[in-house]
């Protein structure tokens, strides 16, 4: 599901990764699944947040993933 709501953004179908977004907070996402966590946060952050706030947010996350010599992945998000 946390794959569908990248795709859905790469594609410019906003509105619908809003909606598969709630659908995922519905769940209890386990906090051994860091990964799934962050996209989570990621999203939600760029989808619900305003502009100013969201890239503040996100940028925090990113850091984190380079503090854990993830980046690779940071540099990936840093793109969104």
């Amino acid at each position: 599901m946390e794959n569908d709501i990248e795709i859905t953004s790469d594609r410019r179908e906003y509105e619908l990764a809003r909606e598969l977004l709630d659908l995922l907070s519905d769940f209890n996402i386990p906090s051994d699944e860091l990964l799934l966590r962050f996209k989570f946060s990621f999203f939600k952050n760029l989808f619900f947040k305003k502009q100013a706030e969201a890239v503040k947010l996100n940028n925090q996350l990113i850091e984190t993933l380079r503090l854990m010599n993830s980046n690779q992945l940071a540099s990936a998000y840093d793109e969104y």
